[in-house]
């Protein structure tokens, strides 16, 4: 699924930040590019409680995108926590927003280095109002820079415009656990929303909870558009299962006891790390030469209409099949 205002990811430039796809390895390439170490970022595929307990621990936060709807459905803002908290206030940027709200909560968690660059906005912002730090990170030209190095060449230049309302507006939130707090957080919203309190190890129950019922909430309000009740997607901001593999292989080692299965473990783990930074670098090509080039030649043959006519029907039977699965 894609945050956008009527385009698709990576087209579409808003203030000078770029649309990203809500996928695992587009995150964790984000992560190291702001200097972050020892996490990464899982997808979600289901929130019940077996499949959370399978996600390499520990687990830093959630970041949710969903089809946002203006609400007024009334949130339990907390606007002095002891949270930190940045307001969006760039639009498009909410995906960098989500990470840096989430991480900037848990410098203080073992196993995790959010890294200098992170540090050190955390240090200058601190003494901030939640407004003036959404602000900065819109500023950050090494946040803009590691965010909109997922946007795609284009030979086409898309004026700025604001959503309408038959635009599909996508939005990113986290969420995270703070000194026994499960907090929300959304930069649309004034501050941190206080979900309940949990222990560090129970936070992702209730976490879940929370995400269930905001699912619920944006589901019943999602009537219009693509994807009605379905638009969402859930990733996690883990410990990196690659680092993680790679100490216990050289404890076992260490210590002389077996390790085949880790290093068959932590081969699987490279392995799919790399088809993630190979997919990224597909995802920053432009296409459109190619794309040209193919049109010019079917239709220099005679074959274009024809083309175009069976990709209609193509994707009307794909939204056909979609409509009812939601429907089911």
């Amino acid at each position: 699924f894609l945050y956008f205002i009527g385009k698709r990811a990576g087209e579409r430039m808003s203030s000078g930040w770029c649309t990203i796809e809500s996928d695992p390895a587009v995150f964790t390439e984000l992560l190291e590019r702001f200097g972050v170490k020892g996490a990464a970022v899982e997808e979600v595929l289901s929130i019940d409680p077996e499949t959370m307990a399978h996600l390499p621990q520990p687990v830093y936060g959630l970041v949710l995108l969903f089809k946002y709807k203006p609400t007024n459905v009334e949130r339990n803002v907390i606007p002095d926590a002891e949270v930190y908290f940045a307001k969006q206030t760039v639009n498009d940027a909410c995906a960098t927003q989500a990470i840096v709200n989430i991480l900037l909560n848990c410098m203080d968690k073992p196993g995790v280095d959010v890294g200098p660059e992170l540090r050190n906005f955390h240090d200058f912002t601190g003494a901030l109002d939640p407004r003036m730090r959404g602000d900065m990170i819109g500023q950050s030209d090494v946040l803009r820079a590691a965010h909109n190095s997922f946007a795609r060449p284009s030979v086409f230049s898309f004026e700025e415009r604001h959503a309408d309302k038959d635009d599909d507006v996508y939005h990113f939130i986290g969420y995270t656990v703070r000194d026994g707090v499960v907090w929300e957080l959304d930069g649309l919203q004034e501050g941190p929303i206080f979900i309940e309190p949990a222990e560090d190890s129970e936070w992702l129950k209730t976490a879940a909870d929370a995400v269930r019922s905001r699912i619920e909430e944006v589901s019943k309000a999602d009537t219009t558009g693509a994807g009605q009740g379905i638009s969402f997607s859930l990733l996690a901001i883990t410990a990196d299962k690659v680092a993680t593999l790679e100490r216990q292989v050289e404890q076992a080692k260490a210590a002389g006891t077996p390790s085949g299965e880790l290093e068959a473990d932590l081969a699987a783990a490279k392995e799919q790390r790399a088809a993630g930074k190979e997919e990224n670098a597909r995802r920053r090509h432009n296409y459109i030469p190619a794309i040209v080039a193919l049109l010019r030649a079917l239709k220099d043959k005679g074959e274009l209409n024809a083309a175009i006519e069976a990709n209609k029907e193509t994707v009307a039977q794909a939204m056909a099949r979609k409509k009812t699965r939601a429907e089911a």
